[in-house]
């Protein structure tokens, strides 16, 4: 008699996404941005001091198999200087839209790709490199206050700043 284990369904079925299957989970998700002056865009110039900031990506589901489903652009515009402390922004804060993605595998993932962009009140405004980062089940955040799930989302480090002032 043999005796079979969930770990064997790759076996059976040939597919390496059976060995890592979670309980079904359809979570509502906001991106939690935290700002920080780790990569200003120079020593006079630092992020959390931007009058505003566009704050520009994408967010897509990739499933254990590599498939892409799911993909959703979002803008948001933030008054940094006027609306947050610096504290405050290298905590986090919530942007407004949320988003809901089916997880059914460890493997699965959200592709977040965003991407910055910073206007000073001496007219300078600058623009970062796009950044990748990828957040699994695992990696989603319940915040007790709010009663929300989030992912912690920071700008892309090196930040790459271009100066696009015309």
């Amino acid at each position: 008699m043999t005796m079979f284990t969930m770990d064997a369904c790759s076996l059976i079925t040939g597919d390496k996404c059976d060995e890592t299957i979670i309980p079904f989970e359809e979570p509502i998700i906001y991106l939690k941005l935290a700002i920080d002056d780790y990569y200003p865009p120079n020593d006079t110039h630092l992020t959390t001091d931007a009058e505003k900031a566009f704050f520009t990506g994408s967010i897509t589901k990739v499933y254990c198999d590599g498939k892409r489903s799911g993909s959703f652009s979002f803008n948001h515009t933030l008054f940094l200087s006027r609306d947050y402390t610096k504290e405050f922004l290298s905590e986090g804060i919530f942007l407004s839209q949320p988003y809901q993605f089916k997880f059914t595998n460890s493997d699965d993932y959200l592709e977040v790709v965003t991407q910055i962009k910073l206007f000073f009140k001496d007219g300078k405004i600058f623009e970062s490199t796009a950044g990748t980062q990828k957040f699994y089940h695992f990696m989603i955040w319940y915040d007790v206050n709010r009663m929300d799930k989030f992912i912690n989302v920071t700008l892309p480090s090196p930040r790459g700043w271009k100066d696009v002032t015309k």
